[in-house]
């Protein structure tokens, strides 16, 4: 969904039952996730890019095991960057703020 649609409020608010969640994707286990997260099951939810979540299920089925472990390692560097050594962290603000926003001046501190 693009920015545009993004904006649509009558595309952006779809209100579904946990039933037709389950069916847009098929492929992720929604009881275990439930169980490990702790979190109470719910009769309906809003999605805001229904999409997204069509798309997500061949995603899950089509990508190795392989490939997810090494998504997962990076996203955990990723959100962490801040609290592993600066030169670790610098790297990562060099390409998130540098390369892909133009911002020069790096602060740990901020």
């Amino acid at each position: 969904m693009g920015k545009r649609k993004n904006r649509e409020p009558k595309l952006t608010y779809n209100l579904i039952s946990f039933e037709d969640l389950k069916s847009m994707i098929p492929a992720f286990d929604w009881e275990r996730w439930f169980k490990s997260t702790k979190m109470k099951e719910f009769k309906n939810i809003v999605i805001s890019q229904a999409d997204y979540l069509e798309n997500i299920s061949s995603l899950i089925i089509n990508t190795s095991i392989e490939d997810w472990k090494v998504y997962f390692k990076w996203a955990l560097i990723n959100q962490t960057a801040s609290f592993v050594p600066e030169k670790f962290d610098r790297q990562n603000f060099h390409f998130y703020s540098t390369v892909l926003s133009g911002v020069k001046k790096w602060n740990r501190d901020e």
